[in-house]
Parts: C-alpha cells; sequence; structure tokens
C-alpha cells in the first residue's frame, strides 16, 4: 500500500486570512489574534454572511491572489520528497463555484497548467486510512481524520490549538519523519 501525504491550501500555503481581512480594508495583525478562534469573520468583526459574500463577490480573483505563506516553497518541495510523490493538495472549496476556478489557478501559477495532484473536497476524513497523512489548520479536519483512521497533524496557526513552532517545515518534517517509521 502506498503512503499518501495531503496537504491543506488554505491556512497552510495560500494567506486566506489576510486576504479576507483585505476585502474588508482590514489587516491582519497575528500577534493580536484570540488563540484557538478559528471564526475568521468574529475576528474581522463581520457575520459569516457577509464574510462569504465578499469572498463570493470577488469570484475566482480572491483565491487567485490569495499569498503564499514564506514556508510554502520549502514545505511542498520537502513533502515532495519525503511522500516519493505521492503528495496531494486536499483542499475546501468554498459554497460558490469561483472557488474552484481560483484554487486551480493558484495551482497552475505555481506549478503549471498540467498539475492535477489536487482533491476538492470538504469531507477530508473520507480519504484517511493507516497510510494517509493530512496537514491542515483545522482543528475539526484534523480531528475528523484521526477519527476516520488516517494521521494527522495540526499546523500550528495562531486560530487554532497548537502551538507556533519556530521553523514551520521541520515542525512539519520531523512529525511525518515519526509517522512514518
Amino acid at each position: 500500500m502506498s503512503r499518501k501525504v495531503f496537504l491543506d491550501m488554505d491556512g497552510v500555503c495560500a494567506d486566506f486570512v489576510s486576504g479576507a481581512f483585505n476585502l474588508f480594508g482590514k489587516r491582519l495583525n497575528e500577534d493580536e489574534w484570540p488563540k484557538g478562534e478559528y471564526n475568521i469573520a468574529k475576528v474581522i468583526g463581520v457575520t459569516e454572511g457577509e464574510l462569504w459574500k465578499k469572498v463570493d463577490e470577488a469570484k475566482w480573483v480572491f483565491w487567485f491572489n490569495l499569498r503564499e505563506y514564506p514556508w510554502f516553497k520549502a514545505l511542498y518541495d520537502s513533502l515532495l520528497k519525503q511522500s516519493d510523490g505521492e503528495l496531494y493538495f486536499l483542499t475546501s472549496p468554498s459554497k460558490h463555484a469561483s472557488s474552484l476556478a481560483g484554487k486551480r489557478e493558484w495551482l497552475a501559477k505555481r506549478f503549471g497548467d498540467m498539475f492535477d495532484k489536487v482533491i476538492y473536497t470538504k469531507h477530508k476524513h473520507l480519504l484517511a486510512g493507516p497510510d494517509t497523512y493530512l496537514i491542515d489548520d483545522s482543528d475539526k479536519n484534523v480531528d475528523e481524520f484521526h477519527a476516520a483512521g488516517g494521521n494527522a497533524l495540526l499546523f500550528p496557526m495562531p486560530w487554532n490549538r497548537a502551538e507556533e513552532p519556530l521553523d514551520h517545515v521541520k515542525y512539519v518534517m520531523d512529525w511525518l519523519r515519526e509517522e512514518m517509521i
């Protein structure tokens, strides 16, 4: 059985939170983020409906223009090597169809038009198994993946329960090497 590594996009590779703040003309200050608060709309000071209305109005451009985190390239390259090429982006689309196009274009910009190592689903736990490894910033996604029999690492961000490491790439790679033994 081959081992598969699933890498979340938003909040791990692409900075969705800053993108959302920008839609409302606000700047993100991660030092002031209420620890463990996953509700971005609440931190911005708007309702969930208002947040998603703005994201949806921006269409695919919102998703395409999300900046990559500084560790993205090194993390991806390290995971690709460790997984022997069995590395897939596993990302939740929003309810608006334009998120699929925007996420696809975000990946195409970095990996070329033929890149197809991506799975779009809100039901990440359905891919869990003994030889699967999820890296995600959502406490809920990680807990559900574990409960379904997969291996999952909560990628440390201010909005989840994990403690911030000094080096995100080292943190992930140390965990993955330990899990794959």
